[in-house]
């Protein structure tokens, strides 16, 4: 009487079946953070797109800029909220919560007196951000958020806070510090780089560098050489 046979993988084939599924998981790994890194960089241009909307939508309701209870910082009368690292040359940084704190009506212990926003109006609203031990990421910082974040701030998708430069002197220019944007030299502007814009926002992307950290920390914002994320263009 004959044995029935058995269909069974031998060792052999095991083993290649396994070698082509790691070959397709390290094929696959760098597709998925090329599109997680893709998505980051859209969701960051959506918040400075809508950060840049909302001080345009206050200027238009109060006839004059979000910047009550902000300090001027050295000769620079325009001013630039985010942290040291994402403003870099633009100017002093004042923490965006000052900006976001007026705009979003937010009952913050940094809102100045008199009040930016007497009337109560909500010009901008977000959601808590992502919960880290560093800074929160994609969203404000919160009580709930934990972490190192400044309460109040808005955050990129990286941890950074954004930055927003606003024209406090009302010439319809402000700082950047991006050398692509040279500030031209019969606008009387104290500073090198500039937009022709009332209010310009942006993210210093996945590198944690203003411009590209390959070049240096304020290489030329050029699409390519850089992953920061712009609002004027």
């Amino acid at each position: 009487m004959k044995t029935p046979k058995t269909n069974a993988f031998t060792l052999v084939e095991l083993l290649t079946v396994i070698a082509i599924i790691a070959i397709l998981m390290g094929l696959l790994f760098p597709a998925i953070q090329i599109v997680k890194d893709q998505a980051n960089k859209v969701k960051a241009k959506t918040d400075i797109v809508n950060t840049v909307a909302a001080v345009k939508q206050y200027y238009t309701e109060y006839g004059k800029y979000p910047l009550t209870g902000v300090a001027q910082t050295g000769s620079i009368s325009d001013h630039v909220f985010g942290d040291t690292k994402s403003v870099g040359t633009a100017g002093t940084a004042n923490a965006n919560n000052l900006l976001f704190d007026i705009l979003r009506n937010y009952p913050n212990g940094n809102r100045p007196t008199p009040d930016g926003n007497p009337r109560q109006i909500v010009f901008f609203e977000g959601k808590n951000g992502i919960a880290t031990s560093g800074m929160p990421r994609s969203g404000f910082a919160s009580t709930s958020t934990g972490g190192t974040g400044v309460l109040g701030c808005f955050y990129d998708p990286w941890g950074a806070q954004y930055a927003v430069s606003v024209d406090g002197t009302y010439d319809n220019w402000v700082p950047v510090p991006y050398q692509d944007f040279p500030a031209p030299s019969g606008a009387n502007l104290t500073y090198p780089c500039a937009v022709n814009v009332g209010c310009a926002a942006w993210s210093i992307g996945k590198d944690a560098t203003v411009g590209s950290a390959t070049f240096g920390p304020y290489y030329r914002y050029t699409g390519t050489a850089s992953d920061d994320v712009v609002s004027w263009q």
